[in-house]
Protein backbone atom coordinates (compact mmCIF):
# COMPACT_ATOMS: atom_id res chain seq x y z
CA UNK A 1 0.00 0.00 0.00
CA UNK A 2 2.09 2.92 -1.35
CA UNK A 3 2.09 5.49 1.07
CA UNK A 4 1.10 3.52 3.93
CA UNK A 5 3.36 0.05 4.73
CA UNK A 6 5.96 1.63 2.63
CA UNK A 7 7.19 5.07 0.96
CA UNK A 8 5.58 6.70 4.11
CA UNK A 9 5.43 10.97 4.48
CA UNK A 10 5.61 10.95 8.16
CA UNK A 11 4.83 15.29 7.21
CA UNK A 12 1.36 14.99 5.78
CA UNK A 13 -1.69 16.29 7.48
CA UNK A 14 -3.67 13.87 8.71
CA UNK A 15 -7.15 14.13 7.02
CA UNK A 16 -10.25 14.95 8.69
CA UNK A 17 -12.92 11.93 8.79
CA UNK A 18 -16.51 12.24 6.65
CA UNK A 19 -18.91 10.75 7.88
CA UNK A 20 -22.10 12.01 5.66
CA UNK A 21 -25.59 10.77 6.19
CA UNK A 22 -26.66 9.42 3.26
CA UNK A 23 -30.08 8.79 3.73
CA UNK A 24 -31.61 11.94 3.06
CA UNK A 25 -30.65 12.40 -0.24
CA UNK A 26 -31.28 8.67 -1.49
CA UNK A 27 -35.02 9.04 0.37
CA UNK A 28 -35.15 12.24 -2.25
CA UNK A 29 -33.61 10.73 -5.26
CA UNK A 30 -36.38 7.59 -4.44
CA UNK A 31 -39.15 10.34 -4.35
CA UNK A 32 -37.90 12.27 -7.45
CA UNK A 33 -37.79 8.60 -9.46
CA UNK A 34 -41.14 7.78 -8.55
CA UNK A 35 -42.69 10.93 -9.48
CA UNK A 36 -41.06 10.64 -13.17
CA UNK A 37 -41.71 6.76 -13.30
CA UNK A 38 -44.56 6.65 -16.00
CA UNK A 39 -45.82 3.01 -15.45
CA UNK A 40 -48.77 3.78 -13.60
CA UNK A 41 -49.20 -0.47 -12.85
CA UNK A 42 -46.26 -0.80 -10.56
CA UNK A 43 -48.66 -0.46 -7.63
CA UNK A 44 -50.24 -4.14 -9.10
CA UNK A 45 -47.03 -5.94 -9.96
CA UNK A 46 -45.34 -4.79 -5.81
CA UNK A 47 -49.35 -6.29 -4.89
CA UNK A 48 -48.49 -9.35 -6.51
CA UNK A 49 -44.91 -9.41 -5.41
CA UNK A 50 -46.47 -9.16 -1.30
CA UNK A 51 -48.67 -11.86 -2.06
CA UNK A 52 -46.99 -15.01 -3.63
CA UNK A 53 -47.54 -17.55 -1.74
CA UNK A 54 -44.36 -20.25 -3.61
CA UNK A 55 -41.15 -19.18 -2.97
CA UNK A 56 -40.22 -19.97 -6.61
CA UNK A 57 -42.43 -17.27 -7.71
CA UNK A 58 -40.50 -14.41 -6.21
CA UNK A 59 -37.64 -14.13 -8.52
CA UNK A 60 -40.07 -13.92 -11.52
CA UNK A 61 -42.92 -11.47 -9.92
CA UNK A 62 -39.84 -8.87 -8.51
CA UNK A 63 -38.53 -8.76 -11.89
CA UNK A 64 -41.94 -8.12 -13.21
CA UNK A 65 -41.93 -5.31 -10.49
CA UNK A 66 -38.83 -4.05 -11.54
CA UNK A 67 -39.52 -3.64 -15.02
CA UNK A 68 -42.26 -1.44 -13.73
CA UNK A 69 -40.26 0.63 -12.00
CA UNK A 70 -40.51 -0.31 -8.42
CA UNK A 71 -37.46 0.94 -6.31
CA UNK A 72 -35.52 -1.43 -4.03
CA UNK A 73 -36.86 -0.08 -1.08
CA UNK A 74 -40.12 -1.11 -2.75
CA UNK A 75 -39.55 -4.49 -3.73
CA UNK A 76 -38.14 -5.01 -0.26
CA UNK A 77 -40.88 -3.74 1.58
CA UNK A 78 -43.19 -6.36 -0.53
CA UNK A 79 -41.02 -9.09 -0.22
CA UNK A 80 -41.05 -8.50 3.73
CA UNK A 81 -44.79 -7.00 4.25
CA UNK A 82 -45.63 -10.38 6.03
CA UNK A 83 -42.06 -11.93 7.03
CA UNK A 84 -41.64 -12.73 10.40
CA UNK A 85 -37.63 -12.42 11.15
CA UNK A 86 -36.72 -15.14 13.11
CA UNK A 87 -32.92 -15.22 13.17
CA UNK A 88 -30.61 -11.77 13.50
CA UNK A 89 -27.78 -12.01 10.94
CA UNK A 90 -24.58 -10.03 12.37
CA UNK A 91 -23.13 -8.41 9.26
CA UNK A 92 -20.01 -8.84 7.95
CA UNK A 93 -17.03 -5.97 9.49
CA UNK A 94 -16.28 -4.11 6.82
CA UNK A 95 -12.68 -2.98 7.21
CA UNK A 96 -9.72 -1.37 4.63
CA UNK A 97 -6.62 -3.22 5.14
CA UNK A 98 -4.64 0.33 5.84
CA UNK A 99 -6.74 0.88 8.83
CA UNK A 100 -4.27 -0.90 11.48
CA UNK A 101 -1.36 0.95 9.77
CA UNK A 102 -3.37 3.82 10.05
CA UNK A 103 -3.72 3.30 13.73
CA UNK A 104 -0.07 3.11 14.26
CA UNK A 105 0.22 6.75 12.64
CA UNK A 106 -2.97 7.76 15.34
CA UNK A 107 -1.09 6.66 18.35
CA UNK A 108 2.32 8.57 17.01
CA UNK A 109 0.77 11.60 16.84
CA UNK A 110 -1.79 11.33 20.14
CA UNK A 111 1.92 10.81 21.82
CA UNK A 112 2.58 13.93 19.69
CA UNK A 113 -0.15 15.81 21.44
CA UNK A 114 0.95 14.40 24.52
CA UNK A 115 4.44 15.22 24.79
CA UNK A 116 5.07 17.81 21.85
CA UNK A 117 6.78 15.37 19.42
CA UNK A 118 6.66 12.53 17.76
CA UNK A 119 8.16 9.29 19.24
CA UNK A 120 11.59 9.24 18.73
CA UNK A 121 14.05 6.83 17.12
CA UNK A 122 17.71 7.30 16.73
CA UNK A 123 19.48 5.08 14.04
CA UNK A 124 23.38 3.48 14.49
CA UNK A 125 24.70 3.55 11.07
CA UNK A 126 27.97 1.52 11.93
CA UNK A 127 31.00 1.92 9.53
CA UNK A 128 31.50 2.98 5.35
CA UNK A 129 28.33 4.05 3.92
CA UNK A 130 28.79 0.83 2.25
CA UNK A 131 28.55 -1.35 4.81
CA UNK A 132 24.77 0.44 6.74
CA UNK A 133 23.24 2.18 3.64
CA UNK A 134 20.72 -0.30 2.91
CA UNK A 135 20.02 -1.55 6.20
CA UNK A 136 19.77 2.61 7.66
CA UNK A 137 17.41 3.19 4.57
CA UNK A 138 15.33 -0.19 5.26
CA UNK A 139 15.02 0.78 9.38
CA UNK A 140 14.22 4.58 8.56
CA UNK A 141 11.29 3.68 5.94
CA UNK A 142 10.38 0.52 8.43
CA UNK A 143 9.93 3.27 11.46
CA UNK A 144 7.93 5.71 9.34
CA UNK A 145 5.36 3.11 8.48
CA UNK A 146 4.17 3.96 12.45
CA UNK A 147 4.56 7.67 12.13
CA UNK A 148 7.90 7.54 14.37
CA UNK A 149 10.33 10.66 14.08
CA UNK A 150 13.64 8.91 12.27
CA UNK A 151 16.66 10.57 13.88
CA UNK A 152 19.37 9.76 11.26
CA UNK A 153 22.26 12.60 11.53
CA UNK A 154 25.62 10.56 10.63
CA UNK A 155 27.26 7.68 10.50
CA UNK A 156 29.66 6.43 13.01
CA UNK A 157 32.91 5.01 13.09
CA UNK A 158 33.37 4.35 16.22
CA UNK A 159 31.06 2.49 19.41
CA UNK A 160 32.21 5.48 21.71
CA UNK A 161 30.80 7.88 19.64
CA UNK A 162 27.35 5.86 18.63
CA UNK A 163 27.05 5.38 22.15
CA UNK A 164 27.24 9.25 23.32
CA UNK A 165 25.05 10.43 20.58
CA UNK A 166 22.32 7.90 21.51
CA UNK A 167 21.89 8.88 24.93
CA UNK A 168 21.60 12.42 23.62
CA UNK A 169 19.16 11.93 21.33
CA UNK A 170 16.84 11.27 24.12
CA UNK A 171 15.25 8.52 21.73
CA UNK A 172 13.43 5.82 23.70
CA UNK A 173 14.97 3.46 20.86
CA UNK A 174 17.86 2.84 18.40
CA UNK A 175 18.82 0.83 15.96
CA UNK A 176 21.81 -0.50 15.26
CA UNK A 177 22.74 -0.37 11.38
CA UNK A 178 25.28 -2.42 9.75
CA UNK A 179 26.69 -5.93 8.42
CA UNK A 180 25.93 -9.47 9.65
CA UNK A 181 29.87 -10.04 9.76
CA UNK A 182 30.65 -7.08 12.05
CA UNK A 183 27.82 -7.60 14.63
CA UNK A 184 29.35 -9.87 16.71
CA UNK A 185 31.81 -6.74 17.77
CA UNK A 186 29.27 -4.33 17.35
CA UNK A 187 26.28 -5.43 19.24
CA UNK A 188 28.14 -6.71 22.80
CA UNK A 189 29.83 -3.18 23.29
CA UNK A 190 26.82 -1.06 21.95
CA UNK A 191 24.01 -2.82 24.39
CA UNK A 192 26.24 -2.78 26.88
CA UNK A 193 27.09 0.89 27.25
CA UNK A 194 23.53 2.53 26.34
CA UNK A 195 21.75 0.18 28.96
CA UNK A 196 24.28 1.04 31.67
CA UNK A 197 23.49 4.35 31.68
CA UNK A 198 19.55 4.12 30.22
CA UNK A 199 18.45 0.48 30.84
CA UNK A 200 15.07 1.72 29.45
CA UNK A 201 16.30 2.18 26.16
CA UNK A 202 14.71 -0.09 23.11
CA UNK A 203 17.57 -2.07 21.21
CA UNK A 204 17.19 -2.79 17.75
CA UNK A 205 19.21 -4.65 15.32
CA UNK A 206 18.41 -4.00 11.55
CA UNK A 207 18.63 -7.38 9.94
CA UNK A 208 18.33 -11.18 11.35
CA UNK A 209 21.56 -12.98 11.79
CA UNK A 210 19.78 -16.56 12.61
CA UNK A 211 23.53 -17.69 14.49
CA UNK A 212 23.86 -15.41 16.67
CA UNK A 213 20.01 -14.09 17.47
CA UNK A 214 20.35 -16.24 20.97
CA UNK A 215 22.97 -14.69 21.50
CA UNK A 216 22.37 -10.88 20.76
CA UNK A 217 19.06 -10.92 22.77
CA UNK A 218 21.27 -12.37 25.75
CA UNK A 219 23.68 -9.08 25.02
CA UNK A 220 20.20 -6.77 25.29
CA UNK A 221 18.70 -6.84 22.19
CA UNK A 222 15.03 -6.16 22.49
CA UNK A 223 13.91 -6.98 18.56
CA UNK A 224 14.98 -7.74 14.84
CA UNK A 225 13.63 -5.83 11.71
CA UNK A 226 14.29 -7.59 8.96
CA UNK A 227 12.72 -8.56 5.12
CA UNK A 228 9.66 -10.55 5.58
CA UNK A 229 8.95 -9.22 9.38
CA UNK A 230 5.92 -8.66 10.46
CA UNK A 231 6.19 -5.26 10.10
CA UNK A 232 2.81 -4.15 11.74
CA UNK A 233 2.87 -6.46 14.73
CA UNK A 234 6.35 -5.26 15.19
CA UNK A 235 5.96 -1.71 15.48
CA UNK A 236 3.00 -2.04 17.53
CA UNK A 237 4.80 -4.02 19.93
CA UNK A 238 7.97 -1.77 20.52
CA UNK A 239 4.87 0.95 20.37
CA UNK A 240 3.41 -0.78 23.57
CA UNK A 241 6.74 -1.68 25.33
CA UNK A 242 7.92 2.18 24.69
CA UNK A 243 4.70 3.66 26.08
CA UNK A 244 3.58 5.09 22.78
CA UNK A 245 0.48 2.66 22.82
CA UNK A 246 -1.16 2.87 26.56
Amino acid sequence: MIGTNIYTNVKEKKLEPNNPDFMPVLKKNSEEFKKQRKNDDVGNALKELSEINKPEDLISNGIKAAIKEATIEELANAIQKDYKFTHKIKPLQVLRIAEPFEELRNASLAYKDKNGHLPKVFLLPMGPLAQNKARTDFSKSFFEIGGFDVIYKQRFHTVESAIDMALKSDAKIAVICSTDETYPDLVPAITQGIKEIKNDVMIILAGYPKHHVLQFEENGIDEFIFLGADVYQILKNIMIRTGVIQ
